[in-house]
């Protein structure tokens, strides 16, 4: 039996992935694996371990939503390989703070973008507005048992970024990061569960494994993913990096 201490960590339960209703960012069958999260939380709660549950949080000026340039659209709306889905260094480059395809009313400036651009590889993808403060879709899903969760991590607002690792966000009433609260925890095994297994959770993990002073798991069961295909390649990147996925 392991001595480790573990933290069970539950990315995004939020109604704008878990609810169907919304018809965007809806992960198909989400809502259907709340069970098995439960039973997986009330677990590591009966060990004496911790859980912690993130939430996704925007507000409608974020960098990375579609509607803050001219002539892009979220890539819910068209073709993945449309240019119009994504928006890249190359093309803001030569852009100034008078000229440029930035919405009027976005608050956030060329400068920003640009920088935002370098931290992601020079290119990003343009989302529909989703989990946005104090609307009910940013909230936890109804399925979840939120009284099991011992911390909630969220991933906070600033305009200029969208980054999808929790690894290191914050826990807002404290304002302790993620690390910080495992290395006060002392956690050395670390569960990641939901969504999504091609985005937040893999980068979550990957981020987690690259400290190389956790022992990080994905559990497969409790997981989905955007696409069986980008999925695919999430799971062998993590595995790549040490990730054990727990099937």
């Amino acid at each position: 039996m392991t001595t480790n201490r573990e933290a069970t960590i539950v990315v995004d339960y939020q109604n704008w992935f878990a609810d169907k209703k919304t018809n965007e960012l809806y992960v198909q069958w989400g809502e259907t694996i709340a069970p098995i999260i439960n039973q997986l939380m009330r677990e590591t709660k009966s060990k004496g371990w911790i859980v912690i549950a993130t939430k996704d949080m925007h507000r409608i000026w974020n960098i990375s939503f579609a509607n803050n340039f001219i002539w892009k659209k979220p890539i819910t709306e068209v073709w993945p390989n449309d240019s119009r889905a994504f928006i890249t260094l190359e093309e803001v480059i030569n852009w100034t703070e008078e000229r440029n395809w930035l919405n009027p009313s976005a608050w956030f400036t060329v400068a920003e973008l640009k920088a935002y651009l370098e931290t992601c590889w020079w290119s990003a993808i343009m989302w529909p507005n989703h989990c946005v403060v104090n609307t009910e879709w940013n909230e936890y899903h109804k399925n979840l048992d939120t009284n099991l969760i011992d911390i909630e991590v969220y991933k906070w607002y600033e305009n200029n970024e969208h980054p999808y690792s929790w690894f290191p966000w914050i826990e807002i009433w404290t304002k302790r990061n993620l690390a910080e609260i495992l290395e006060k925890e002392k956690i050395k095994l670390v569960k990641v569960v939901w969504l999504a297994s091609d985005y937040c959770v893999k980068d979550t993990a990957l981020d987690l494994a690259k400290t190389w002073k956790y022992l990080v798991e994905l559990m497969k069961n409790a997981t989905k993913s955007v696409s069986p295909e980008t999925e695919v390649i999430a799971l062998e990147q993590m595995r790549e990096a040490g990730v054990k996925v727990i099937d």
